[in-house]
């Protein structure tokens, strides 16, 4: 799963490797993992940030789309492009402001473990280690003229995973719990910098089926914010 991680913004805390959800067609087990994953993503994020000298919040709304690749059989990449609508304000509320921008950027998840529990219970049977990485580019206005800026995230998220026959009656092929930290670091010449840069991610991913899931999750930086997105593996 990407994990609120992503997607700094996109925190899309998305999609998992692999063209499909089963367990046993995750990482080596299975003959061929090369697929592509489209999806849709809503995510707010608020950061503490300083801007211009002054303390503010930043809060950022955004909606967007996002295209994935399993490059190899434990790795796969993503494209991100999107709309956010961002405003500032806290202790340097004369800053207040809010604009709606396009927002882009690439994504990367590696898998690094991917164990099946030897005595399989009906909530978990699987444990995943993933390794995620991205880079968004965001761009604003604010009382003193056009703002953008960088964010590069990282995060590390264990999940765990059923895909037992169990969860049939819930209409769903497998859920997926999944939490680990985080890292956000923003870079830009407009004097915009962060208060802090690490925190966590946790949510659930359902999969209704082997090629189609949803994510809810939370992230906190600052100040937890809500993530979700809808993933379509062919």
């Amino acid at each position: 799963m990407f994990a609120s991680v992503l997607f700094s913004t996109v925190c899309l805390a998305g999609p998992q490797i692999g063209s499909s959800q089963k367990g046993r067609h995750y990482l080596v087990s299975s003959d061929s993992l090369h697929g592509w994953s489209l999806g849709a993503y809503l995510a707010e994020s608020r950061r503490d940030v300083e801007l211009h000298g002054f303390d503010s919040q930043m809060k950022l709304k955004s909606a967007g789309a996002f295209i994935g690749y399993d490059i190899m059989r434990w790795a796969s990449v993503f494209g991100i492009a999107g709309s956010s609508d961002t405003s500032f304000g806290g202790a340097g509320s004369h800053l207040s402001t809010s604009s709606s921008e396009s927002e882009f950027g690439v994504a990367l998840q590696v898998n690094l473990l991917d164990h099946e529990l030897m005595d399989p219970t009906v909530i978990e049977n699987r444990l995943r280690l993933n390794a995620q990485a991205s880079y968004m580019r965001h761009k604003a206005d604010h009382a003193w003229g056009s703002l953008a800026w960088n964010d590069l995230s990282a995060g590390l998220m264990l999940s765990i995973i059923n895909d037992t026959p169990s969860f049939k009656i819930f209409w769903v092929e497998n859920v997926a719990i999944y939490g680990g930290p985080v890292y956000s670091k923003i870079f830009s010449s407009d004097r915009i910098s962060e208060k802090s840069n690490f925190g966590y991610a946790a949510g659930v991913e359902i999969g209704f089926s082997e090629k189609i899931s949803l994510l809810v999750g939370v992230k906190n930086i600052d100040t937890a914010s809500a993530t979700g997105s809808i993933t379509v593996r062919f």
